[in-house]
């Protein structure tokens, strides 16, 4: 029962949390929440659509994220 997958530290899960904070923004807590529910939900519905590929199009949204907007989504909103 204390046992902890060894996938939960893996580097999926370690560059989605990155994914979360960048796309969302690091200025409140509030804003890495909504950016972790918001990020799993695209997760989810595009490897749904595209098993093969869905990781791709998250690399491209935190790209795009990252060289759009400097402060995240959140930090554009409190501009």
């Amino acid at each position: 029962a204390n046992f902890i997958a060894p996938t939960i530290a893996g580097v999926l899960f370690s560059t989605e949390v990155l994914l979360w904070v960048a796309v969302a923004g690091r200025n409140s807590l509030l804003a890495a929440l909504l950016g972790g529910l918001i990020i799993s939900y695209i997760s989810n519905y595009a490897s749904a659509i595209s098993p093969l590929y869905w990781q791709l199009f998250l690399a491209v949204l935190f790209i795009a994220v990252v060289a759009s907007f400097k402060g995240g989504i959140a930090g554009v909103l409190s501009t």
